[in-house]
């Protein structure tokens, strides 16, 4: 059975980036609900960089999948340029991500919030269209 390319980006959204999300979700939750949490663990806007990541690296891996043999033949030369765009497009907001990351230490508070809050949303946008491309038939 054959799901159709929209149900894997969905599915996609639900458990890649929504369960992704969910421990940075459940961090920010606590330390604004119970009194002291904030002292424990104070979530980072820089954890987006490190999901973010992981998010595109799950959507690179499905189009490594289409390399696996047998292989998939398109017969349209203009959607697998566009396949490979969106690769490389995921494959940069990837290295963007992970870079972010590692100088997030020694960034300010601003840059780190303005590079997270760029770079997220880049990331799930690159890797959505990656998604879509390498479900299509």
């Amino acid at each position: 059975m054959r799901t159709s390319p929209r149900t894997k980006v969905l599915m996609w959204l639900g458990f890649g980036v929504v369960f992704g999300l969910g421990p940075l979700l459940i961090a920010i939750y606590r330390d604004g609900v119970v009194p002291g949490a904030d002292k424990l663990h104070q979530p980072a806007i820089s954890e987006l960089l490190i999901i973010g990541a992981v998010i595109a690296a799950g959507a690179m891996g499905e189009l490594f999948v289409l390399l696996l043999p047998p292989f998939k033949q398109s017969e349209n030369e203009r959607a697998a340029g566009f396949t490979v765009l969106a690769g490389f497009s995921t494959l940069l907001t990837f290295g963007a991500d992970l870079i972010g990351y590692v100088f997030a230490p020694w960034a300010s508070p601003f840059a780190i919030t303005l590079t997270s809050l760029t770079c997220f949303p880049l990331t799930l946008l690159a890797s959505g269209v990656l998604i879509r491309m390498a479900a299509r038939d």
